[in-house]
């Protein structure tokens, strides 16, 4: 994993001087669901809090914690997570990658820290109305 780490970080520019994508404004508030390569899927809420920062939750699993940026350029960012609440349920300390698409859509890949598990999904802004679009299950 800290290969991985070290390749993506020399392919993005590190943040310090470096743009954010479009996307990535403070107060907006993305929702979708991830598909992890071991199967379980999950749905997640992505909230921007600072130009370097995220507050991600997992509602379905129940778990949440930040996303702290570590490279980016206009089109895409590489961010570290950190699971705060309910830390047993969740990996902390994995990396996303966040890419921008066409018609709204975020896609991203994460990987745990330990490079076992890998997982893939897709964010959409509330409103837009792509495919993979997933709301949020209620908590109890």
């Amino acid at each position: 994993m800290r290969l991985t780490l070290a390749m993506l970080l020399a392919v993005l520019p590190l943040t310090a001087g470096a743009e954010t994508p479009d996307w990535w404004k403070e107060g907006a508030t993305y929702s979708g669901r991830g598909v992890q390569s071991d199967g379980p899927q999950w749905n997640l809420v992505l909230t921007i809090t600072s130009p370097l920062t995220a507050r991600i939750s997992y509602p379905s699993i129940p778990c949440a914690g930040t996303l702290n940026i570590l490279a980016s350029n206009a089109g895409s960012l590489m961010a570290e997570e950190l699971i705060t609440d309910n830390p047993a349920n969740c990996t902390s300390g994995g990396v996303f990658r966040l890419q921008d698409e066409a018609g709204g859509v975020i896609r991203f890949t994460w990987a745990d820290n330990i490079g076992g598990t890998t997982a893939t999904g897709a964010l959409t802004a509330p409103g837009s109305k792509p495919a993979l679009t997933a709301k949020p299950a209620k908590t109890p």
